[in-house]
């Protein structure tokens, strides 16, 4: 319906590349999201190990 009254933001146009690399730094942030939550969760862990 947006397209009748006027243009719509989430329909631009882009070629393959665009998409492939958008992907790539998608994929990629997400990684390094992972990582420093895993490393967020296994700090305290190790902590508590050597307290005890």
């Amino acid at each position: 319906m947006a397209t009748h009254f006027g243009k719509d933001p989430n329909m631009k146009k882009s070629n393959h590349a665009e998409l492939e690399r958008l992907n790539q730094e998608r994929k990629q942030k997400l990684a390094e999201a992972a990582v420093r939550f895993n490393l967020k969760k296994a700090v305290p862990a190790a902590k508590d190990a050597e307290g005890k």
